[in-house]
């Protein structure tokens, strides 16, 4: 499976690809890292479906060194560089990254600092109310996500709440879809989530200062 993985990697690289889609291959955690290697560099890359492939803690650690800082600006470079990688879009469907909470707290750091993801996908990935607070604090920084989608997790009230006073707080904030069904989130929480995406997409917020 390793060396497939790697051959369609280089196709995707060689032929320039805008998407590439590994969804059902059950690459698992050490394709992640297959993955990490292989697409540090890459800056066409824009979507990535890694939809029920099996990934746990240790490929949500992989992952999330791809993500992390991707399109900021460091000032100590030389050039004034951004990072190399790109995503927009990444879905991660039908996993078990909440399994360990490590796994989703490493994934929502990295997503914090990052500037290119606008599109996030986490349904059914056994994402606890822990995990969940994980979530809020990345929502609370970054100012570029706009649709997240973390349908049937065990998120809860209190992964829920968390959500809301995450998303109020950031006067950044470019949440405008939401998506919880199937968390147990009380029906009061999933009003506040709805009127805060709601007025995010009527009034988008300034962006952040650079370096912000």
């Amino acid at each position: 499976m390793a060396s497939a993985l790697r051959a369609k990697l280089e196709e995707v690289k060689s032929s320039g690809a805008l998407h590439a889609a590994f969804n059902d291959s059950f690459m698992g955690d050490e394709g992640c890292l297959i993955l990490k290697e292989m697409l540090a560099n890459n800056r066409k890359l824009r979507s990535l479906d890694l939809r029920g492939c099996n990934i746990h803690c240790d490929g949500a650690v992989a992952l999330a060194s791809l993500l992390d800082g991707a399109g900021i600006k460091h000032p100590s470079s030389t050039e004034g560089s951004m990072q190399a990688h790109a995503l927009q879009t990444l879905g991660l469907e039908w996993n078990g990254l909440g399994t360990f909470e490590s796994g989703v707290q490493a994934m929502c750091k990295a997503i914090s600092n990052n500037a290119t993801l606008t599109d996030l996908d986490l349904r059914n990935n056994s994402i606890s109310p822990q995990g969940g607070a994980a979530i809020g604090a990345m929502l609370a920084r970054n100012s570029t996500l706009k649709k997240l989608d973390l349908r049937w997790n065990n998120i809860g009230a209190q992964g829920g709440k968390a959500l809301v006073d995450s998303i109020a707080s950031n006067p950044h904030s470019a949440i405008t879809e939401i998506l919880v069904a199937g968390n147990k989130i009380p029906e009061a929480t999933l009003g506040e989530l709805q009127a805060l995406s709601e007025r995010n997409a009527s009034n988008p917020p300034p962006p952040p200062p650079p370096g912000g």
